[in-house]
């Protein structure tokens, strides 16, 4: 764990750490699919959908639910292990008969925008190491333009900090 805190890059990306794989149409489809079906049906191909909106909150469950899927048009499903105590975060699209990889990678690109981006501790502190001097700047002020400018969803390392950024924000946002 020591180890991930001093990379300066993220262990997992979008880029990296992802599992796509295609589901065939299938002809028939339970009802514990139905409102993913329902779904799907009214969106274009290629628009992403989260499955973890629709999945069983057990991870056992949604594991056997998730391997019993079947819908009636043919679909991409892209398995993301977030970490972070996130778990994996699973989307689906509907495809066109033949795949489209350009599609694919457009729908990837997308979803790399929309999915929380974690930075390591070591990130974080080279940049307030880097610009605390110059711009005579609190480190907490500096941990605060950090996660706004890299839209990093990092959590405090203690309940102090959490406190301390929380007034930050506040105070420099109004938030």
């Amino acid at each position: 764990m020591q180890q991930l805190h001093h990379q300066s890059e993220p262990p997992r990306t979008l880029d990296n750490n992802v599992c796509m794989y295609s589901l065939p149409a299938s002809e028939v489809t339970t009802s514990s699919y139905t409102e993913i079906g329902d779904a799907l049906a009214s969106m274009p191909e290629y628009s992403p959908l989260c499955l973890n909106d629709f999945a069983p909150t057990s991870r056992y469950t949604r594991r056997h639910w998730l391997d019993k899927l079947a819908l009636l048009y043919k679909v991409m499903i892209m398995k993301y292990p977030h970490g972070n105590s996130l778990g994996t975060l699973c989307f689906i699209w509907r495809i066109l008969e033949q795949v489209d990889e350009t599609q694919n990678a457009g729908v990837i690109l997308r979803l790399s925008r929309e999915v929380h981006k974690f930075s390591t501790r070591e990130m974080r502190r080279d940049f307030a190491e880097k610009y605390h001097h110059v711009a005579n700047t609190s480190k907490s002020i500096l941990r605060s333009i950090y996660r706004d400018l890299t839209d990093d969803s990092f959590t405090a390392e203690s309940v102090l900090q959490q406190k301390v950024n929380e007034r930050v924000a506040k105070a420099v946002f109004g938030s």
